[in-house]
């Protein structure tokens, strides 16, 4: 297993193709596309990098996960406030928003659950981040690692996702980084920020 670690940064190509194809291809659902695209880099993450991924519940590491994610919540909302007067980001921020009527709320809901967050984080930090950590130093790592992760989301053309990609990056990638790489923080923020952009409190 440590043998393939070394094939984890080979594996972008894959991920920065399935999103393409999530967002690019019109076959199927978006809902049903992105579900596909994260169980195929879950397989990848296990098969790469699951000998050396940790995960290790406690009250702590939790509480950290729900409060990080509603701080981030708050950080974005906060900005929504103070730009929902530019029709262009409000434009951009509803296109995200349009996403959530080709399913059901409570499929999206559990979807969100599983497989994408867990699989996005599983990837991004448990496999990416780790292995880049191996190669530069810790702060450098979480860097690139959220730099990798909003370029990935380019094929949706919004400006907007971008950002919250790259700001979402770093604090997950922070609090991975905190935790001595331990996934179960960066995982519960990860899910309860996308479950109140999306299904409990969207924004705009």
């Amino acid at each position: 297993m440590a043998h393939a670690e070394r094939y984890a940064l080979a594996s972008l190509p894959v991920a920065f193709f399935l999103w393409y194809v999530t967002f690019q291809v019109n076959a199927l659902s978006f809902w049903e596309r992105i579900s596909l695209s994260t169980v195929i880099l879950l397989f990848v993450s296990l098969s790469l990098g699951r000998s050396g991924m940790r995960l290790k519940p406690s009250g702590r590491t939790l509480a950290i996960g729900v409060l990080s994610s509603i701080l981030l919540y708050l950080f974005f909302w906060s900005g929504f406030q103070v730009l929902k007067g530019n029709s262009t980001f409000v434009q951009q921020v509803s296109s995200v928003y349009i996403l959530r009527s080709s399913e059901p709320s409570y499929l999206i809901f559990l979807l969100l659950i599983f497989p994408i967050g867990p699989a996005e984080e599983t990837y991004w930090r448990g496999l990416i981040q780790r292995e880049l950590q191996r190669k530069m130093s810790g702060r450098a790592a979480i860097i690139v690692t959220s730099a990798l992760y909003s370029l990935i989301h380019f094929p949706t053309l919004n400006p907007s996702l971008i950002f919250v990609a790259l700001v979402g990056g770093l604090v997950w990638g922070y609090l991975f980084r905190r935790y001595n790489n331990d996934l179960l923080p960066c995982l519960v923020s990860h899910i309860l920020f996308d479950e109140l952009v999306f299904v409990a409190l969207p924004i705009g």
